[in-house]
C-alpha cells in the first residue's frame, strides 16, 4: 500500500537526502583518488603506508555511495528491511568514523616525526632502493632534503664533495648538483618534509569539509529513515 499525506513527504525527503549523500559519496572516492596522486613518491620511501588514508577516503566514498543507494531503493519501494538495513549501515558507518577521526587526530604528530624520519633515512642511504623515488619527489616538489638542503650532508657519499642530487637544481642537468650545499643558488634550499607536510594538510581541507557535509547528511538521513520506518509500520498495522 503506498504511503499517503506526510507519510509520503517523509518518504520523498529520504530519497532527496540518500541521492544527496549518494553524490559526497562519489566525491569522497574522486577526493581519495586526488589525494593518492598528491602524495606520489613519497609513499615509496615511506616506512608507514601513507597511501592507506586516501585508500581508506576511496573506500568510505565508495560505501557511502553503496549505502545511499540502498537507502534509495529502500525508501521508493517502501521496504522496511531494507530500510532498516540501511539506518543499521549509516549507524556502523557513524561510528567508524568517529573512531577513525579520533585515532588520525591522536596520531597526527607521530605521523609527522615518521614521515621526516622516513626522508632522511633515504637521504642517508642514497643512491639505493629508493633513489629514483627520491628523485622523483625533489623534482615534482621542487625541494632539496628532509628539512632543507644540508641534510645532504648526513650522506657519506655527498659529504665529501658537498655535493646534492642533480634532482635538486632548479634547472636540473648532470653534474649540477656538485658543491651544491656550499654554493646553493641554483639548488633548491627548502626540504621536501615542509612541503609535503603542507600538501598533505591542503589534501585534508576537503576531505575535512566534505566529512562534515557528510556527516549532517547521514544524520538528517538516519532521523528520516528511522520516521518512514515508524510510518510504514504504523501504516501496515492500521
Amino acid at each position: 500500500m503506498a504511503l499517503q499525506g506526510s507519510s509520503n513527504i517523509v518518504k520523498i525527503l529520504v530519497i532527496i537526502f540518500n541521492f544527496i549523500f549518494f553524490l559526497f559519496g562519489l566525491i569522497l572516492f574522486g577526493v581519495g583518488i586526488w589525494a593518492s596522486t598528491k602524495l606520489g613518491a613519497y609513499v615509496e620511501i615511506a616506512s608507514v603506508n601513507y597511501a592507506t588514508g586516501p585508500r581508506v577516503v576511496i573506500a568510505v566514498g565508495f560505501i557511502i555511495a553503496l549505502v545511499a543507494f540502498l537507502g534509495c531503493c529502500g525508501a521508493w519501494k517502501e521496504n522496511k528491511c531494507m530500510l532498516i538495513c540501511f539506518f543499521a549501515f549509516l549507524l556502523l558507518l557513524l561510528i567508524l568514523e568517529i573512531v577513525g577521526g579520533a585515532l588520525a587526530y591522536n596520531n597526527k604528530d607521530k605521523i609527522e616525526n615518521r614521515l621526516d624520519k622516513d626522508i632522511l633515512k633515504a637521504i642517508e642511504n642514497y643512491p639505493g632502493k629508493n633513489e629514483k623515488s627520491i628523485n622523483d619527489m625533489q623534482t615534482k616538489f621542487k625541494c632539496c632534503g628532509a628539512d632543507n638542503y644540508t641534510d645532504w650532508q648526513s650522506n657519506i657519499k655527498m659529504k665529501n664533495s658537498s655535493s646534492v642530487p642533480d634532482s635538486c637544481c632548479k634547472s636540473e642537468k648532470a653534474g649540477c648538483g656538485v658543491g651544491g650545499v656550499k654554493d646553493p643558488k641554483d639548488i633548491y634550499t627548502k626540504g621536501c618534509f615542509t612541503i609535503i607536510k603542507g600538501e598533505i594538510e591542503k589534501s585534508l581541507k576537503p576531505i575535512g569539509g566534505l566529512a562534515i557535509a557528510v556527516l549532517v547528511i547521514q544524520l538528517l538521513g538516519m532521523v528520516f529513515a528511522l520516521l518512514l520506518i515508524c510510518r510504514i509500520k504504523s501504516e501496515t498495522m492500521a
